[in-house]
């Protein structure tokens, strides 16, 4: 009888020591598995973010970059349209 009992006791402490370890997994995987992931997610939303303000910053720059190149090529044809009408009379 006594030996039944102390198998049983052994089953018990067994059990007790996987649930023991089953909780210090659990502690484990929330202390650091859980932040990494939420720090990735919070990193690929502010890429996404930046990348958004990005494009959207782009656009008028290159529209502005091309109204300049536009005014400049119009002033340098004025004065190239200036330049061949001195000419002919120096």
């Amino acid at each position: 009888i006594l030996n039944r009992l102390d198998g049983g006791d052994t089953e018990a402490s067994a059990e007790n020591a996987l649930e023991k370890d089953a909780m210090v997994v659990k502690q484990l995987v929330n202390c650091f598995l859980f932040p990494l992931v939420e720090r990735s997610r919070v990193k690929e939303q502010l890429r996404l973010e930046e990348k958004r303000f990005v494009h959207a910053a782009y656009k008028p720059f290159s529209e502005t970059v091309e109204d300049v190149s536009c005014q400049l090529n119009a002033v340098q044809t004025v004065l190239s349209t200036d330049e061949e009408e001195e000419e002919p009379s120096s």
